[in-house]
């Protein structure tokens, strides 16, 4: 049992978690005979990545869990070096990857365009669904389904979430301050921005930057 985004969810065999920054989160076994395999990302592309495949916070199909993955990923993360950092991220990609390979199908070259300009170009206020599909010479309405269809959600919720992630990997930051941060990552409005971060993480943009920068503080006090 584990609570997702304010419920409790049951994960089940072959199932996979996955949370965003800033949610609470935590879990209890109602049995003693079972284990399961969690990493972590941070980083420039943590809140990036999991949009790339598609993925929003839920509980996934993902199938056997890939324990030589996590081995290694093991392996290298007591390592230092530049090359063991490399490793260990494209063994962290090629987890997430599998996790999301039953969730997603994006063989739609449309589409597959339509999110690389999605992340090239989010921090514009003015790319949204119709833009994206006037661009693209199709009907709104169409291109809303072939996304939906390859990818599992809408392109606005897709690029809600991408400048989602993004905000909250520029919210750790101290030196940015929240207007800031909104408008570097499309949102021109300051109170709907401050309503989307409170529905995803429970906290108010600047209540989410001093939770994390306290929880940094303590790790810090006891290293």
């Amino acid at each position: 049992m584990l609570e997702l985004a304010g419920k409790e969810r049951v994960l089940k065999s072959g199932q996979a978690a996955l949370y965003f920054p800033g949610m609470r989160h935590f879990w209890h076994a109602d049995r003693d005979d079972w284990e399961f395999y969690w990493m972590t990302m941070d980083g420039a592309f943590a809140g990036s990545m999991p949009a790339a495949f598609g993925l929003d916070a839920a509980v996934y199909d993902a199938g056997s869990p890939p324990v030589e993955l996590f081995g290694e990923l093991l392996g290298l993360a007591g390592q230092t070096t530049r090359q063991s950092e490399l490793r260990a991220c494209a063994a962290a990609f090629a987890i997430l990857a599998r996790a999301a390979g039953s969730h997603a199908n994006q063989e739609d070259e449309l589409v597959n365009a339509a999110v690389r300009r999605m992340h090239a170009q989010f921090n514009r206020p003015a790319l949204n669904v119709k833009t994206l599909a006037a661009e693209f010479g199709v009907r709104r309405a169409a291109f809303t389904d072939r996304f939906n269809a390859a990818m599992g959600m809408t392109p606005g919720a897709y690029l809600e979430r991408l400048r989602l992630q993004n905000a909250l990997s520029l919210l750790k930051q101290r030196r940015l301050a929240v207007a800031e941060v909104a408008l570097r990552c499309g949102f021109t409005d300051a109170n709907y921005f401050s309503r989307v971060i409170r529905r995803t993480t429970g906290r108010s943009p600047l209540e989410f930057r001093k939770h994390y920068l306290s929880g940094r503080a303590g790790k810090t006090n006891r290293a």
